[in-house]
């Protein structure tokens, strides 16, 4: 399947990858479809948690309060659209 682009909708943890925010665009390669939809929020964007994917994009930002930790892989300004704490570049693993 094509890579789509994608912006999460409900929290979701990823293996080896903290918290990723509701919100957060990144791209993704569906590699299996799981039981039903959930949280469509228009064509292309996609509830991805409902589908087993790997991320093409790794987060690259993160937010410093150790309670959040989101990760974002785009972002605008300088703080956590989650909890609003400063957040800081990650190296890419």
């Amino acid at each position: 399947m094509q890579p789509i682009k994608a912006r999460i909708s409900q929290e979701i943890n990823v293996a080896a990858v903290p918290t990723i925010a509701v919100g957060t665009e990144f791209t993704v390669s569906l590699i299996k479809p799981v039981e039903g939809w959930s949280r469509c929020e228009g064509l292309p964007v996609y509830a991805v948690w409902n589908f087993e994917y790997e991320l093409l994009e790794r987060p690259r930002h993160q937010c410093t309060n150790p309670r959040c930790g989101a990760m974002f892989t785009l972002t605008e300004g300088d703080r956590c659209p989650v909890c609003t704490y400063p957040i800081k570049e990650v190296p890419i693993t």
